[in-house]
C-alpha cells in the first residue's frame, strides 16, 4: 500500500516538530515528579527505612536516564527537521544524518512518544523495511551510544544508588550514614545481604529491647527462621521435655503409684532418658443395668392380631 500513500515530506516535518514539543512536556513533568520523589526519599532516610529509600531512588535514577535520552532524541528530531529537504533529495540516507535517523527509528519503539510512530512510518516509506530493521536492531552501531545506555532496562548499580542517597540526605540535611549501605569494595551488594535488613524488630509494639537480649546470629537462609541449634539454645528445659497424655491406662497408673524402690534400677554404665507421662483419670462410663433386670427385648413383644383388633375396637368407642 506504500505506492498509494508514499513518503510525504509535508507530513514528516510537522511530526518532527510535534515530537520535540512532546518530549519537552514529558521532561518537564518528570522534573516535577523527581522533586517530590526526592523529598519522599529524604523522609524515608530520616525514618530509618533505607530499603524503601533504595527502591524509591531507583525510580529517580530512571527518570534522570530517561530525561537525558529524551533530550538527545529531541536534538535528533530538530536536526532532521532542519535538514528535511536534504533528506528528501536523496534515495539513500545521507551520511551526516545516519546517526540522527537511526536513533529516531531505534527509539520510536522504546519511548512513550506517539509522534515518533508517525515519523517511523514516513522513514520506512522513504528507505524501506530493511533499513528500519537494521536501525531497530542497531546492527551497524549507528545509534547514539548514550541513548542506548540511558534507555537500557537494567537496574542502576548499587554504587550509583548510594551516591544518590548521599546527595539527597545532604540536600535535605538528613543525618544518614552512607557506610551502613550494604556494598563491598567493588561497588556491588554484599553476598550475605538479605531483604529486610532495615526493618526493625517488633514494629507494632515497639519492644525492640526484648529481642536484643537474645540476638540470634545464625539464620536459616532458606526461610529466614532461626536455625535448629539456636532454637535449642534459647529454648527452656521445660519446653524440651515431651509429654504424652494417656487416658486411663492402668499400666502407667500402676507405675505412678509404685514407689521408687519397686522399680527396676538401670544397669550400671547405661543412661536411659525416659519421657515423662501425664496420666489423666478414666472418663466416667455409662451406668450398666443390673443382671436380673429384664432386657428391652424381653419386655417388649410383638402384638398379635387379636391384640390389634381389640385396640382398634377401643379406638372406635
Amino acid at each position: 500500500m506504500d505506492f498509494l500513500f508514499p513518503y510525504d515530506e509535508s507530513k514528516l516535518k510537522p511530526l518532527l516538530k510535534m515530537a520535540s514539543k512532546r518530549i519537552q512536556i514529558a521532561n518537564n513533568k518528570r522534573a516535577t515528579q523527581s522533586k517530590h520523589a526526592k523529598r519522599e526519599v529524604s523522609k524515608l532516610l530520616a525514618d530509618g527505612k533505607d530499603e524503601k529509600a533504595i527502591i524509591r531512588v531507583e525510580h529517580i535514577i530512571r527518570d534522570d536516564f530517561t530525561m537525558e535520552a529524551y533530550e538527545i532524541i529531541e536534538l535528533m528530531c530538530s536536526l532532521v527537521h532542519e535538514r528535511c529537504k536534504h533528506l528528501s533529495s536523496h534515495d539513500e540516507c545521507p551520511v551526516d544524518l545516519l546517526e540522527a535517523v537511526t536513533t529516531v527509528l531505534w527509539a520510536s519503539s522504546r519511548v512513550d512518544i506517539s509522534e515518533l510512530e508517525g515519523i517511523r512510518k514516513q522513514l520506512i516509506k522513504k528507505y524501506g523495511n530493511k533499513f528500519y530493521e537494521e536501525a531497530n536492531n542497531n546492527e551497524k552501531n549507528l545509534v547514539n551510544s548514550r541513548v542506548v545506555h540511558k534507555l537500557n532496562i537494567s537496574p542502576p548499580s548499587p554504587l550509583l544508588i548510594r551516591k544518590y542517597l548521599k546527595e539527597i540526605a545532604r540536600e535535605y540535611e538528613v543525618p544518614w550514614d552512607d557506610e551502613s549501605f550494604p556494598i563491598d569494595e567493588t561497588g556491588r551488594y554484599k553476598n550475605d545481604t538479605q531483604m529486610g535488613f532495615s526493618v526493625p524488630m517488633a514494629p507494632a509494639s515497639g519492644f525492640q529491647h526484648v529481642y536484643e537480649e537474645h540476638t540470634i546470629t545464625s539464620v536459616d537462609t532458606n526461610n529466614g527462621l532461626p536455625s535448629y541449634e539456636e532454637s535449642i539454645k534459647h529454648a527452656s528445659v521445660v519446653d524440651l521435655q515431651p509429654t504424652t497424655i494417656i487416658y486411663g491406662d492402668p499400666k502407667y497408673q500402676d507405675q505412678q503409684q509404685a514407689s521408687p524402690h519397686d522399680l527396676e534400677e538401670d544397669p550400671p554404665g547405661k543412661s536411659i532418658t525416659s519421657p515423662s507421662y501425664q496420666v489423666l483419670p478414666t472418663p466416667p462410663s455409662q451406668p450398666q443395668p443390673p443382671h436380673d433386670a429384664p432386657s428391652s427385648s424381653q419386655t417388649t413383644s410383638t402384638p398379635t392380631i387379636d391384640d390389634l383388633t381389640l385396640r382398634f375396637a377401643q379406638l372406635k368407642k
